[in-house]
């Protein structure tokens, strides 16, 4: 196989993975699939674009680039929370909004930024609303699929965003990983026997 049979892309427009010809499940479709994280009834077109917004300032700023262009007003403060937790934390990013594979466990995810608060590597996933349970799992399935692709993160957290303020809040329950596994393994199980005629 070329490197272009096996790379793994994101269809941002479908939010689909892919490899070569091959769509892999990313973390949302194996959520919504098994009930998980069900769709959310208060989600619009609008908030979707203002969270593509604010994950593409994240990504910018934590590479350490200043805009000479404002934010769109709607985000403007979210984006000085984002600036505020980057002065505070002095966080140094490694990789941002790049998606990750885990061949063994088989599923795509885009964590956010992931990098250095002082000594501790870090995954961080950027929230704009309420705090979830299934915030923890997308921090798991993340640390999961970085470690596939070779950053170790030893901490994982959601960052929410509010207007000119952030709250981290660190995600640290061990068995966060092994339920994402077996949430995974649920879902390839039950494509497997839906195929079965």
């Amino acid at each position: 196989m070329t490197p272009m049979e096996t790379a793994l892309r994101l269809d941002h427009e479908t939010h689909t993975y892919w490899i070569g010809g091959r769509q892999v499940p990313g973390y949302s479709q194996i959520v919504r699939d098994l009930g998980v994280a069900p769709d959310n009834p208060f989600y619009t077109d609008a908030g979707r674009e203002e969270g593509i917004a604010l994950h593409k300032w994240v990504a910018f700023l934590a590479t350490g680039k200043e805009s000479t262009t404002p934010p769109d007003p709607r985000i403007a403060g979210r984006v000085e929370g984002i600036r505020k937790f980057l002065r505070d934390t002095g966080f140094r990013v490694v990789g941002a909004e790049l998606p990750q594979y885990d061949p063994v466990s088989g599923f795509a995810c885009t964590p956010d930024i992931w990098g250095f608060i002082g000594a501790w590597s870090w995954t961080i996933d950027t929230k704009r609303g309420a705090k979830l349970p299934t915030h923890r799992l997308q921090t798991a399935a993340q640390v999961i699929a970085l470690r596939a692709n070779g950053f170790r993160a030893r901490k994982r957290g959601a960052l929410y965003l509010r207007d000119n303020d952030y709250r981290l809040d660190e995600h640290n329950d061990i068995d966060d990983e092994p339920r994402w596994k077996a949430i995974v393994a649920a879902y390839h199980a039950k494509q497997f026997y839906a195929k079965v005629g």
